[in-house]
């Protein structure tokens, strides 16, 4: 491929609600921290909810604060530590040549440098807590750190999230010729839309969507080393999605699954790329963190290698694919490679 069309990741800036920087968050996902606790809102009382704790003055004032949102504030935040963390020399940058993209489905490919990822200040909004309710799909426990079990056979619902993480991404040429550290490379992606519920997956979308992503990024399902599942605990959706990673994931004794929302519950519209960053250290330490909060593994969710309660070490992590799934039928895969 011509590296005038390589991506790569050079920046990481994030606030989870189990950490405020990557080397926290990666931490606590191998120690096995969840970040969910008791959150008490305007209109439905206690509930349980996955918060962050960052320091929202750590690049602004009192008064922007104050006159800003909490998602404006979590995309300032994200987006100063992965400018930070990628050592970019702001004043001399090309702003022609630099892009934003929060939210939103793929990137142009007319800029040296972009930030890209997302945000979600779902918990501070009462419809979050008010549509899941009437699905039946809030999860509930005694336990706010046990509350998120993906897979797990007692598994009851979703818990609201907020969060932010932004990428950095440079074209690999622009990386290089400043000596940039590079997390990894954008090797292939892929959306589609199940067009069939509106929030159940479609076993057979997402199969599709993940192949697309393989063929696109010129690899088979055997080269991915770690799968970060989107499953977020609902009883049906968990039982879809690994379906669908059965069907894809045949014959592949090297891949490995694992879930970060059992962590942090669903950070909503910054899910995604939280559940990405999460897992990017693997290139360097070899290292698959675990599903946490799954005492009894639903036989339906079983898939071979799912990596349970406990870090796995691998020989080494070359690719990692991360799924993502929407309301109203989205999904999106992305894969990254070690560079």
């Amino acid at each position: 491929m011509n590296n005038h069309r390589r991506i790569v990741i050079t920046g990481i800036g994030l606030t989870a609600p189990n950490g405020n920087t990557l080397a926290e968050f990666r931490a606590n996902l191998l120690k096995g921290v969840s970040g969910v606790v008791w959150f008490e809102t305007r209109y439905m009382g206690r509930v349980l909810a996955g918060v962050c704790t960052y320091d929202p003055l750590k690049y602004q004032m009192k008064k922007e604060v104050r006159r800003g949102t909490r998602a404006g504030s979590i995309s300032i935040y994200c987006c100063q530590e992965a400018v930070a963390d990628a050592k970019l020399d702001v004043p001399d940058l090309d702003k022609n040549r630099v892009g934003v993209y929060l939210g939103i489905t793929e990137l142009l490919d007319e800029v040296d440098v972009a930030l890209a990822g997302g945000v979600s200040e779902s918990i501070h909004t009462f419809g979050i807590f008010a549509s899941f309710a009437s699905q039946n799909a809030l999860a509930s426990h005694p336990d706010p750190t046990k509350a998120s079990r993906p897979f797990d056979r007692d598994r009851n619902g979703i818990v609201c999230s907020e969060g932010g993480c932004v990428f950095v991404l440079e074209r690999l040429e622009h990386a290089e010729s400043r000596g940039a550290r590079i997390y990894g490379e954008i090797a292939g992606y892929h959306m589609n839309s199940d067009a069939s519920d509106f929030v159940l997956p479609n076993a057979q979308r997402h199969v599709e969507c993940m192949q697309a992503a393989l063929k696109r990024a010129g690899i088979v399902p055997q080269d991915i080393d770690i799968v970060s599942t989107h499953a977020t605990a609902t009883p049906l959706g968990d039982i879809q999605e690994c379906q669908a990673l059965r069907t894809v994931f045949v014959d592949c004794p090297k891949t490995h699954f694992n879930n970060t929302k059992s962590f942090i519950g669903h950070a909503m519209g910054a899910a995604g790329a939280l559940e990405l960053a999460g897992n990017l250290p693997a290139f360097a330490d070899g290292i698959v963190h675990p599903t946490i909060n799954v005492d009894h593994l639903d036989p339906q969710c079983e898939v071979p290698n799912l990596v349970l309660n406990s870090p796995k070490t691998l020989p080494s992590v070359d690719y990692i694919l991360n799924n993502s799934s929407g309301m109203l039928g989205i999904n999106s895969v992305v894969i990254v490679k070690r560079m």
